[in-house]
């Protein structure tokens, strides 16, 4: 019964109060807060950027923001759901952003591994074609931000830090995320619904 209680209680708080006991890492506001809030987030991160999935994975971004970043809030500013607000429509078009840009760059590396190399041999560079291709359609079953990253190593042969660089996101940020994907790329093609 008390838990019940504590439960309501949690629901009547502002949202500034919920934010400053997210400060405190009060891990119960943040729950409040995304019973609160998420399917407006998730409506909004929907329209901006037409995919589920993507849409999810803004969601999933902006609570872990809203955890290590609540301090940032400045009620002197604006209210708690209008920075909630900008801190969702930011990260979809962050995320739309990159989804352009991966589709633009697959876009491209299609067009380019139609081109016969000089000196290959034509079976050698149907061997690649098929290779680039098959990479090229796993690539998207991955998160935009594990994807572009894999395939700037792959099909430019760009280091990491070459990549750290020119996305301007931290080596150790990369590093995670090539790993991640590289680990959820090995489940799709040992997985059997993969090629069928």
């Amino acid at each position: 019964m008390m838990a019940f209680e504590a439960e309501k209680g949690f629901s009547q708080l502002s949202d500034a109060a919920l934010l400053e006991s997210i400060t405190a890492k009060k891990t119960w506001a943040l729950e409040t807060l995304y019973d609160r809030f998420s399917a407006r987030f998730n409506g909004l991160a929907l329209r901006i950027l037409q995919d589920k999935h993507l849409a999810e994975d803004v969601l999933q971004e902006l609570f872990m923001h809203i955890w290590e970043k609540a301090a940032n809030f400045d009620k002197r500013k604006g209210t708690p759901i209008g920075w909630l607000t900008i801190l969702c429509r930011n990260i979809s078009i962050d995320k739309l952003r990159a989804k352009t840009r991966l589709e633009n760059k697959t876009s491209e590396l299609r067009e380019s591994s139609q081109h016969i190399h000089p000196g290959q041999s034509p079976e050698a560079q149907v061997d690649e074609n098929i290779l680039q291709k098959e990479v090229l359609d796993i690539l998207e079953y991955l998160p935009t931000e594990q994807s572009i990253p894999i395939s700037m190593a792959f099909f430019q042969g760009m280091t990491q830090n070459q990549i750290s660089t020119k996305l301007n996101i931290p080596l150790g940020t990369i590093k995670t995320r090539i790993r991640l994907g590289l680990r959820k790329l090995r489940t799709i093609m040992e997985s059997s619904q993969y090629g069928k």
